[in-house]
């Protein structure tokens, strides 16, 4: 049996002296049995292996065996040095065989490949930590078992922060592109651990509490499985886009300040043109009309019986039409904004639609100082509430409208609603009534809701904030 083995088998003295060779001695070294029978051990051993080598046969021979393999280079006849597995058994104490039995098989291809595997991974600890890119490597479980200097900047964190815990004992505070946060169960790797798909260019904002300041990062998932189809690690890949995401940022407040710009001045040239058709009816129309009935009143003095019905219907015509010219010119050019103020200039509004008595209409300003808002602001919630009561007068069949207005500090509200048939503003195109509201608002960064529904009437709400 010793002979056939293809294992090499030796038997020694406690000293480690070679008293029998096994023929695979000579498939595995080159030696022939009896070319190094009678030699010591530790001759055929590699000088740096030697101590190791020697120590482990003092262990087993003194029956305190410590490890019960060691891997050695042992010397061939060509003089040059194969790597073995070897294993030793102490058998001093059995009287039938009073030897040391030492194992050895040649384990060369083991061990280069076992090289090979380290020299790859030092290749890509190596190229992890030296790309600007930031990486993570984490386990199935979740925990970060790799990082390189990159994320470590990124995140601003020391490598034990990172390095072998959970994601959630983090504790990061992130958003995404629509600055809501994020929970741990959405973060890219948590994703992508759970589909087992790549998660790939998920934009999110981490805060860096030291810097107390906000990065930007484009992140990347790919899942690594084994044969059986299970997560083994996850490599997180991400990217800076501070630069990008403010210089994208800077593009879209430039062009939103564009379209303000544009809006301000459509709507300036609208009132400009207000003002002149306000005046041309006031001015010259209105002074014909009042020249006209000063010639009716005279003609009324000479009239004869059957033409005095006819002259006096006449006048109270064009006593009407003067009337019904004023009330235009003043709700296109509201003159009353600079003398009696915003509040006041609502109520007129107000009050003249209460002389129809077709609708009930209530003005709430009771928590409203406009003392300190900028004129154009006032002229803008003048315009808002004179529209949509125009919409609500057209379109809504209502019989009760409720305006509000109230302002602190930081934030003012102005809510227009009505008890009219309603609509779906989700498949209601709006016109240019709503339209006209919406671009006045959004000149002070204002957010207009529209609340309506089959029946239920419509509530316009507007809120600005810091105007």
């Amino acid at each position: 049996m010793f002979s056939e083995a293809l294992d090499g088998i030796l038997l020694t003295d406690e000293q480690g002296i070679l008293h029998y060779c096994s023929l695979a001695v000579k498939t595995i070294l080159g030696f022939d049995p009896e070319e190094i029978v009678n030699h010591n051990i530790f001759e055929f051993v590699h000088p740096d292996d030697t101590e190791l080598a020697y120590l482990s046969f003092l262990n087993e021979v003194n029956n305190k065996p410590v490890v019960k393999f060691i891997l050695v280079r042992l010397l061939k006849k060509d003089g040059t040095y194969l790597w073995c597995n070897v294993s030793g058994h102490n058998f001093l104490h059995n009287p039938h065989i009073r030897r040391v039995a030492i194992y050895f098989y040649d384990d060369s291809l083991r061990k280069q490949a076992e090289d090979a595997l380290k020299q790859s991974e030092e290749r890509f600890r190596n190229l992890v930590e030296n790309i600007q890119l930031g990486v993570i490597l984490r386990d199935a479980d979740g925990k970060a078992i790799l990082c390189n200097n990159a994320v470590l900047n990124l995140f601003d964190v020391d490598k034990n922060d990172l390095l072998n815990k959970p994601l959630a004992d983090l504790k990061l505070m992130l958003i995404n592109e629509n600055n809501e946060l994020i929970s741990m169960e959405q973060h890219p790797s948590m994703i992508a651990l759970h589909t087992k798909k790549p998660v790939e260019d998920f934009v999110m904002g981490l805060y860096r509490r030291r810097k107390k300041d906000w990065v930007w990062l484009l992140v990347n998932c790919n899942s690594i499985l084994n044969e059986k189809g299970n997560i083994v690690y996850i490599i997180i890949s991400f990217t800076d886009i501070t630069v990008q995401k403010k210089l994208s940022q800077q593009l879209v407040e430039q062009e939103i300040l564009r379209q303000r710009a544009l809006t301000q001045t459509t709507i300036d040239t609208q009132e400009q043109e207000w003002m002149h058709i306000g005046k041309q009816l006031h001015d010259n129309i209105g002074q014909q009309l009042t020249t006209t009935k000063l010639y009716l009143d005279i003609a009324k003095q000479t009239a004869n019986e059957a033409n005095m019905e006819m002259i006096s219907l006449a006048t109270k015509s064009v006593y009407d039409v003067i009337n019904e010219i004023r009330k235009l010119s003043r709700s296109i050019t509201p003159s009353t904004l600079e003398d009696i103020g915003l509040v006041e200039s609502i109520r007129d509004i107000c009050e003249s639609i209460k002389l129809t008595h077709a609708y009930t209409i209530r003005f709430y300003s009771q928590f409203f100082e406009e003392e300190n808002l900028p004129a154009n602001l006032k002229l803008t919630l003048f315009r808002i509430v004179q529209e949509q009561i125009n919409n609500i007068i057209r379109h809504a069949q209502a019989t009760t409208i409720l305006i509000q207005l109230q302002n602190d500090a930081e934030e003012l509200m102005l809510s227009v609603s009505d008890n009219g048939h309603g609509f779906n503003p989700s498949v209601k195109s709006n016109g240019s009534g709503l339209s006209n509201i919406k671009s006045r608002a959004q000149l002070f960064n204002g957010h207009t809701e529209i609340r309506s529904s089959a029946g239920k009437g419509c509530s316009l709400e507007l809120l600005l904030f810091r105007w």
